[in-house]
């Protein structure tokens, strides 16, 4: 075999490796994707948003995805929740996350609702307000105050 050919060869199973490869990365990302819709993204387009202590609010053309915030609690911390949910279309979740990720709460909705929660915190640490959007559309506003608690 000549050196030209040898090259040839080598340069023929590099290319069938690489594409080899190339569709394993692909079938993976499809698998992941079609396993977990918000796998890799959030879509936020027109999004206004406010952030500080004890008040978090947005409003968007469209949303789809997760979003949050998080708060340093107590065990036995009351949490005096005020939500405003403005759905004009799609689903918005609010759902409030204990540390050991379980829910402490959780609302969705497909139109608009406001109202107000008292929650009381299980367990000491990081809680997490977070909103999950569906093709919404809308906005949000969430305000809490925290009190002390029995604990």
């Amino acid at each position: 075999m000549t050196g030209q050919a040898r090259w040839v060869r080598v340069a023929v199973l590099s290319g069938v490796i690489f594409l080899a490869g190339m569709l394993l990365c692909g079938a993976v990302l499809v698998a992941n994707a079609a396993t977990s819709k918000h796998a890799y993204s959030t879509v936020k387009r027109v999004w206004t948003e406010t952030r500080f202590e004890g008040h978090w609010s947005a409003t968007y053309d469209t949303f789809d995805g997760l979003e949050g915030t998080v708060c340093l609690l107590r065990e036995g911390q009351v949490i005096n929740l005020s939500y405003d949910l403005n759905v004009e279309k799609g689903m918005l979740t609010v759902v409030v996350i204990q540390p050991d990720g379980s829910r402490l709460w959780t609302k969705t909705v497909e139109e608009p609702l406001a109202g107000v929660a008292t929650l009381v915190t299980k367990m000491a640490g990081r809680h997490t307000f977070r909103v999950q959007g569906e093709a919404t559309s809308g906005g949000f506003d969430l305000t809490w105050n925290l009190g002390s608690g029995d604990k």
